[in-house]
């Protein structure tokens, strides 16, 4: 299972693996999102668990069960 980093934004699906698979390489992590310039997250800002492929289709935390994005959110405030 790779990395991922995905969009904190609610309203953009954009995700990136952090591994290509082929090389073995990492893929450096953008600090912004290419599609929308929201900032990018790689693991849940409730527990920390890094956020692995395949995605949760709800975008929760595999450990915590967080939703990812709403937590991200709440904690910049």
């Amino acid at each position: 299972m790779a990395v991922l980093a995905i969009c904190s934004s609610i309203t953009c699906n954009f995700n990136l693996k952090l591994q290509d698979p082929a090389r073995g390489l990492s893929i450096p992590t953008p600090q912004r999102c290419p599609e929308c310039m929201a900032p990018v997250i790689t693991a849940c800002p409730e527990c920390g668990f890094p956020i692995l492929e395949p995605l949760n289709p709800n975008c929760r935390c595999e450990v915590c069960h967080a939703d990812l994005r709403k937590v991200y959110v709440q904690a910049r405030n």
